[in-house]
């Protein structure tokens, strides 16, 4: 039983070490839309972007584990006031995975994935006296799928993508869509031989 155990530790350190070795640290910017059934302003835009690793998992299959945060500030609809604007915070993980057709890291790719956001409306309805600042705070919840390109440079890779996210019921925008950027950093892992027939261990 210990052997057995031994062999599986090994396998899953050199599994580890693998996915270590083929990450991608990835910053980039992206336009955020929600889209409301509920008010006549039906999209609202929001900026932000995102940090993420993507990590391989097969020939042609990566993870890529982004953290979003997206701000947006509109016209409160139906407010006379000009002066009063809803206030939009996003913030959340949306990972997916990646098929790569060609080949990993380099050409086109499709994801799929999901999303989980913590949504905060400031203004969200019109103020008042009993409540100067209304606020709404809650969570969503989306199922996504997405398309974008790898463009290899020599010290990253350069990956525009256009995603589209379908939110569950309970959410205040039922349906989202998101155009960005990301520059990918590779982070190498390099493993040295550590036996040396001319030295002892090193």
């Amino acid at each position: 039983m210990m052997k057995i155990k031994g062999k599986v530790l090994v396998v899953v350190f050199f599994c580890c070490q693998s996915l270590v070795a083929q990450t991608y640290i990835r910053v980039g910017p992206s336009v955020l839309g929600n889209y409301s059934p509920w008010f006549e302003e039906d999209v609202y835009l929001n900026i932000g972007g995102e940090i993420s690793a993507e990590f391989s998992l097969a020939k042609k299959i990566t993870v890529n584990i982004p953290f979003a945060a997206h701000y947006g500030k509109h016209k409160l609809h139906g407010d006379v006031n000009e002066t009063v604007f809803t206030e939009n915070r996003l913030v959340g993980i949306c990972p997916e995975i990646r098929y790569h057709p060609r080949k990993r890291f380099k050409n086109m790719f499709y994801g799929l994935g999901g999303e989980i956001k913590h949504f905060k409306s400031v203004n969200f309805h019109p103020p008042s006296n009993a409540n100067p600042r209304p606020f709404l705070v809650g969570w969503e919840y989306y199922f996504g799928f997405s398309i974008g390109q790898n463009r290899p440079y020599r010290r990253g890779v350069l990956t525009p993508y256009l995603n589209f996210g379908i939110g569950a019921n309970a959410n205040e925008y039922p349906v989202n869509a998101q155009v960005g950027f990301t520059y990918g950093f590779q982070r190498n892992v390099k493993t040295k031989k550590r036996f040396n027939k001319s030295k002892s261990w090193q």
